[in-house]
């Protein structure tokens, strides 16, 4: 349809008439500081100039279709009018729309100023497109307005407006930058927004619910300082540049899941102050929450190719399950009150979490390919690593005040236990394998300790760091705790530790008694186990201890020598019967005898008496003198050459 002209005279003559402008090319529009009592309808014309400062709306406001601008052809091919104006731009500066504005489906193609303006209710820029600058500093809506589909192609200025009621910016496009700075949002919609360059949202403050799910930032974000107070949704945004979020707060839930990061995720000091979702997002740069607070946190199945830095983050909850971090991972002095899920992550490089605080660690089945560093963290209650993988590790002055389960957990190489301390609940390394070396020098079990299936190449500990914490000896598996005892020996025994070894050897032992007492037996099993305890344990510390032989010496001698004072008068000399009438003589002579016999076949001319039952007694005590004086010499030569 073809516009016709209509110079400012006539079109202000018409607007004061209340009639409506449909179609009609105005070159340059001066109602300034007017007051429009009843409705105003301008639609699908094209106003080269407009001015409306100051200008007040009382009815409603309908500029639905209209071009702006002094860079369209006149469509309706007469004569541009000569009048002239004070400037190009579109102005609605300090104007006030008491009623609903409209400005749908509008081409703005001279900067368009909306300065101060006041929409004392809605405002429709649906569709609208803005080919220069559009600004709306410090501009209020009271009610909903919507710039649903607006295009802005060139800068676009929100800074310090204020949106009363709902705001709709879904499926915009911001070609240039867009500046929200210090904005105040009662509700916020930037659904699938696309932003060309950087927006700006520093200090905004976001009243209700703030949505830029699926939204795409291919310039820069900056949310420093800013404000939501019930929730945000940025889930499967697309942010393709540099991201800060530094020092903003989120007080109720927020949403990142599947959200993509392509340039630096900058969280530092930003406060979560309930949960926040970063599931299955992508960090293909670094990202950062350094000093962060976050009550409850995930990070489940996330991806980042590049460094993840959350040091000295304080959270309630914090879950990274199933991520895949293949870069740097910093987690260094965070703070965790509840929990921490890191179950079934995977860490391609250094993964940091020293001196954090953990209260419930939880690792299962976590991978660490390059060094995974745990020096100094306390985990505050139990904490589990069952089924993890780990290529180099240090647990170095970590504390576990609750249960520490390692179970099936495999070590490439080599791990570091140095000074750690397990002061409460079982610490618990069934099944584990340590390809390399594992070093406990220093650490501390203040209860139990599972060694049960251990696989180990070598591993530095020292017998009185285990010594009664044995889990499987506590609790009375002794078939398990021989195979401990035993690995332990071996231990020993490769570092040269013959003290430790004899120790673990006689433990060894004596579970292997215990373990067959459990299955039980007949009376010749019983009986084997009792010389066993008696003669090998108690008797010489299953040959590790040479004193206890000379101790079990003395007592056979002197118990023998009682046995021959009571049957002295069976004791001849050169066939004669024994003739001391003094008890004190007679029984340092039968303590004599009875040394004789074990050291030696006996005296030549010392013997019982042929017929009598104490033959026998002597020819037992000369087989135990044999044996513990063998079992001596080799106990002690063994001691001696070691």
């Amino acid at each position: 349809m073809s516009h016709i002209l209509l110079d400012s005279q006539q079109a202000h003559a018409l607007l004061i008439q209340n009639q409506p402008l449909e179609n009609f090319i105005i070159p340059f529009l001066d109602i300034s500081q007017l007051t429009f009592d009843h409705d105003v309808i301008i639609t699908h014309c094209i106003i080269e100039q407009l001015d409306a400062t100051h200008c007040t709306f009382k009815g409603r406001v309908d500029f639905s279709g209209t071009k702006f601008g002094n860079n369209i052809d006149n469509q309706s091919g007469g004569a541009r009018s000569n009048e002239k104006s004070s400037g190009e731009d579109i102005k609605f500066r300090h104007t006030y729309f008491e009623q609903e504005a409209l400005f749908e489906s509008c081409e703005f193609h001279s900067p368009a100023d909306f300065s101060h303006a006041n929409f004392n209710r809605g405002v429709l820029f649906k569709g609208a497109h803005f080919y220069s600058d559009a600004t709306f500093i410090a501009a209020t809506v009271e009610d909903i307005s919507s710039f649903e589909d607006a295009h802005f192609y060139h800068e676009a200025n929100f800074s310090g407006a204020n949106f009363g009621r709902e705001v709709i910016f879904k499926g915009s496009k911001f070609f240039d930058e867009s500046d929200f700075t210090q904005a105040h949002f009662e509700s916020a919609e930037f659904e699938e927004a696309e932003f060309a360059k950087e927006a700006n949202f520093e200090l905004a403050q976001f009243s209700s619910w703030a949505d830029f799910s699926q939204a795409n930032f291919a310039g820069g974000l900056n949310f420093v300082q800013s404000s939501f107070e019930n929730g945000a949704d940025f889930a499967s945004a697309q942010i393709h540049q540099a991201d800060r979020f530094e020092k903003a707060t989120f007080v109720e839930d927020c949403y990142f899941n599947e959200a993509q990061f392509q340039g630096l995720a900058d969280f530092d000091t930003a406060i979560f102050n309930k949960g926040v979702d970063f599931r299955k997002c992508k960090f293909f740069d670094r990202a950062e929450f350094r000093n962060a607070s976050i009550n409850d946190g995930s990070f489940a199945a996330i991806v980042s190719d590049k460094p993840l830095i959350l040091s000295n983050l304080t959270a309630k909850k914090i879950d990274f399950q199933g991520a895949q971090l293949r870069n740097v991972f910093i987690f260094s002095c965070a703070r965790v009150e509840q929990s921490a899920n890191f179950s079934g992550a995977r860490f391609d490089k250094l993964t940091c979490f020293d001196d954090s605080s953990l209260v419930k660690g939880l690792f299962n089945g976590v991978c660490c390919n390059a060094h995974a560093s745990f020096k100094g963290t306390i985990f505050c209650i139990d904490s589990y690593f069952q089924n993890a993988l780990f290529n180099t590790a240090d647990f170095s002055r970590a504390v576990f005040q609750g249960q520490a389960h390692f179970d099936e957990t495999k070590f490439s190489h080599t791990v570091l236990f140095r000074h750690t301390q397990f002061e409460q609940g079982e610490a618990c390394f069934k099944s584990v394998t340590f390809s390399e070396r594992v070093d406990f020098a220093g650490a501390t079990f203040k209860d139990r300790l599972c060694l049960q299936d251990l696989v180990v190449e070598s591993m530095i500990i020292t017998w009185e760091q285990v010594e009664g914490k044995l889990a499987t000896h506590q609790l009375k598996k002794y078939e398990e705790a021989t195979k401990v005892y035993g690995l332990l020996k071996n231990i020993f025994e490769r570092q040269n530790r013959y003290e430790d070894m004899d120790k673990a050897y006689r433990l060894f032992k004596r579970m292997e008694r215990k373990a067959g007492a459990q299955k039980g037996g007949n009376l010749w099993h019983y009986i084997k186990r009792f010389f066993n305890f008696l003669i090998l344990d108690l008797g010489s510390g299953y040959g590790t201890r040479p004193m206890n032989i000379a101790i079990t010496t003395l007592i056979i001698i002197l118990l023998f020598g009682g046995i021959y004072y009571v049957a002295s008068d069976q004791i001849t000399i050169g066939g004669n019967p024994l003739s001391l009438s003094n008890p004190l003589e007679r029984l340092v002579f039968c303590v004599y005898y009875s040394a004789v016999s074990f050291v030696t076949l006996g005296a030549e001319n010392l013997s019982p008496n042929y017929y009598s039952w104490l033959k026998y007694i002597v020819t037992c005590q000369a087989f135990l003198g044999f044996f513990l004086m063998t079992l001596f010499v080799a106990t002690f030569t063994r001691k001696v050459i070691r």
